[in-house]
């Protein structure tokens, strides 16, 4: 409804109040003419919201956008954890610092005997951690809460969902997948029950959870309660390692400049979560300039220090301090918080919210999609449906086809530009990368169209003894092949999404086995000749018996396409080149299992030219027969491509290079093979000219004439095969092969 008033020309409404998340969606693509007004222009001129009080995080990161600021906040949410201090006391233990010290105590807790682990004094044994996790309770908020600390250590700018420069989503990484098994196990330290939100929050005012998770606004609530001077806020817990590229490592000063070094002598990385990031109130560019400014000073009013501290205050608004005059213990005071209670919320609240390290929340287009995509996945994960791969799959998958659907460009620069980054020109995607693109789709264009042009030209001339004699309808499905493979190619070298990357896939790896087994078929059909020329009535082998190789070559690629895309489907991945950090290109890409699906196929691929080499060198000699020269040259040829790209592949590591080899490499394979096969025939055609097989017919004939009593009769007419070869065999017997 917001994003269809926003576009209308005559909106219904002026302002809107909405999670800070919201602005990406809601300004629009166009920077030149954005959905919302820009605010400056009224605050430079405003002393009643007095916008220097505001914090930091909210002041340059939270209402701004690009560069504008198109928010004025109105809450400031940011996740805390919340503890007993009693309980705590009576162990002898400290709040934890570390994700791994929350696990541990919570744990250390949870095993004491009942009547130990009950913190209300109702009889009833009671949880060590209360996190919600019930559908619809935005649960996948805690994840990204967890996992902060350990990939954002350089300030809000580095952010935590994706890499700022290619777009990965964070979910398939060491660090998430510590952050998934923490949360698991914090689960199961607590109601064995779903617990919403506000369930949540209702077992420790009730004083029946030692943690719980939540956000400041939660800091009001406690005075309600029997429990108000011991339930008490900290910063969220951080780690002593951060992720770098895919590797965790032990936090320094230089390489986590915001850490904050503890007794023991490490460092601890802290990154608040700043959830939703509060209401925020924003207005609509196609109202009246006038409409526009009573707009802003209806948020003005909400947003000065005074009105929004009773606001944060008052406890029923869900709205939490984002202010500095929010934090001063006086104003608690007079609004009647406990004396005791006063120094743990302002302490806590300050180290979160005048953090450097606060995480910012996702504003890219469709945003909360992404999020919500994870909320099903986990809630299998926490009953064990799902494994942990099984859930970081399901996960990864929805944010790859969100990320095509929205399209990687626009939304890798609306990632940077809430981070307060440049844009990056993916004009930039010049030189190699762009001229590589073209040049491969060009090629293989031109030999679609020879190869083409070959196809008719064997249809044209089927019927001459050449070509009837070396297996015209293999020779037509081997081209056919090979048109397939380079068709993939050309849709892979298209500009990738979901769709063409596994149209690609499915192309390639359908085709080039396909092109393969049927030269390997025809190899095939001579060394059976050859190895049964003892027992000339078993050797005959029909177009049938080749093609069912075919067949079983075809629906083994069929289930490695089937597998492939079920575990890690090819999906748009924007690469860097290695050589140059200014040249981009977004190529189809496997990340999980590509490097060992692509073995597989290679395999194969390898399976069968080992076999083919193997007959082609055994057939050498049986030439009267055979196309030995043509074939041997044809499997050597591509044995030496595939050997030569695997190299290739293991041995760059820049996947933009790889890419475009292995695209050269197919299109010359193809063409290669082809030429070889059916060039020499057509020569022959054209120019007349008799070969081998000839002259060893005519002479066979004449001896046949002579001693027709030593020649054998092979007929293969009713395998559709036509022409005449004549061979003598290794026992000295003539043998006629009618084809």
């Amino acid at each position: 409804m917001v994003l269809t008033d926003l576009t209308n020309d005559q909106p219904r409404f002026d302002l809107f109040i909405g999670g800070s998340g919201s602005v990406a969606d809601w300004v629009g693509d166009d920077k030149a003419a954005p959905r919302l007004v820009d605010l400056d222009q009224y605050i430079r001129h405003d002393s009643q919201i007095m916008w220097e009080d505001v914090a930091d995080f909210w002041l340059y990161y939270n209402s701004m956008f690009r560069g504008e600021t198109y928010s004025i906040p109105l809450d400031g949410d940011i996740h805390f954890l919340y503890y007993r201090s009693d309980i705590l006391d009576r162990f002898d233990l400290s709040p934890p610092q570390t994700w791994d010290e929350l696990v541990d105590i919570a744990t250390l807790l949870y095993s004491l005997p009942d009547s130990e682990r009950d913190w209300n004094g109702d009889g009833t044994p009671d949880f060590a951690s209360c996190i919600s996790n019930a559908q619809e309770a935005s649960a996948w908020w805690w994840a990204f809460t967890v996992v902060a600390p350990y990939v954002q250590y350089n300030g809000t700018k580095q952010g935590i969902f994706f890499n700022t420069t290619t777009f990965r989503p964070i979910i398939d990484t060491p660090a998430f997948r510590i952050a998934a098994t923490i949360l698991f196990r914090l689960k199961k330290l607590g109601p064995p029950f779903d617990v919403t939100q506000g369930g949540s929050r209702r077992l420790i005012l009730d004083g029946r959870c030692v943690f719980m998770l939540d956000w400041g606004d939660m800091s009001t609530l406690p005075k309600e309660t029997p429990y108000s001077d011991v339930i008490k806020p900290i910063h969220t817990p951080g780690s002593v390692t951060v992720q770098v590229d895919g590797e965790m490592l032990p936090c320094n000063p230089t390489l986590c400049p915001h850490a904050k070094p503890q007794p023991s002598g490490k460092l601890i990385n802290f990154a608040p979560y700043a959830a939703n990031g509060g209401w925020s109130g924003m207005i609509s560019s196609k109202i009246p300039e006038k409409r526009q400014r009573e707009s802003y000073k209806f948020l003005s009013w909400m947003s000065s220090p005074n009105i929004s501290l009773s606001d944060v205050l008052n406890g029923k608004t869900g709205f939490q301090p984002y202010r500095k005059s929010h934090l001063d213990p006086e104003k608690w005071r007079k609004a009647n918080f406990s004396e005791t209670a006063i120094p743990g919320i302002i302490n806590g609240l300050k180290a979160a919210i005048n953090s450097p390290n606060v995480v910012l929340d996702l504003r890219i287009r469709g945003a909360i999609l992404y999020q919500q995509s994870m909320e099903i996945p986990l809630e299998n994960y926490y009953k064990e449906i799902f494994t942990l791969d099984e859930f970081i799959a399901a996960v990864n998958t929805s944010w790859k086809d969100l990320t095509s659907k929205y399209l990687i460009a626009n939304q890798t620069n609306m990632y940077r530009a809430s981070l307060g980054l440049e844009p990056i020109d993916f004009d930039l995607e010049v030189g190699f990368a762009a001229g590589g693109r073209t040049a491969v789709i060009a090629v293989a264009g031109v030999t679609i169209f020879l190869i083409f042009v070959m196809m008719i030209v064997t249809a044209y001339w089927r019927n001459e003894a050449i070509l009837r004699r070396y297996s015209p309808n293999f020779i037509l499905l081997m081209m056919l092949s090979a048109i397939i493979t380079l068709t993939g190619i050309i849709v892979w070298m298209a500009y990738p999404s979901i769709e063409t990357c596994t149209t690609a896939l499915t192309l390639c790896l359908l085709g080039f086995p396909l092109l393969l087994s049927n030269l390997f078929a025809r190899t095939a059909r001579v060394w059976w000749i050859q190895r049964r020329s003892k027992k000339l009535k078993t050797a005959i082998m029909s177009d049938f018996q080749l093609l069912s190789f075919s067949l079983v070559v075809l629906l083994l690629s069929a289930a490695l396409i089937i597998v492939w895309c079920v575990i890690d489907i090819p999906s748009p991945t924007m690469m860097r080149k290695e050589s140059s950090p200014y040249i981009f290109v977004t190529i189809c890409h496997s990340e999980r299992y590509g490097s060992k699906l692509f073995v597989g196929s290679f395999s194969l691929v390898g399976a069968i030219l080992a076999v083919g080499c193997i007959l082609t060198w055994n057939t050498k000699d049986f030439k009267y027969i055979n196309e030995s020269q043509y074939l041997a040259a044809s499997l050597y040829n591509l044995a030496t491509v595939v050997i030569i790209v695997i190299a290739v592949v293991f041995a760059i590591s820049d996947l933009v290079v790889v890419h475009m080899f292995v695209a050269f490499s197919g299109i010359f394979a193809c063409l290669s093979v082809v030429c070889i096969i059916v060039l020499p025939k057509f020569y022959a055609i054209y120019f007349n000219t008799t070969d081998n097989s000839q002259e060893c017919e005519e002479a066979s004939a004449q001896e046949t004439t002579t001693d027709p009593d030593n020649v054998h009769v092979l007929d293969l007419r009713h395998s559709e095969h036509f022409g005449t070869q004549v061979h003598r065999t290794s026992l000295g017997l003539k043998v006629e092969v009618i084809f």
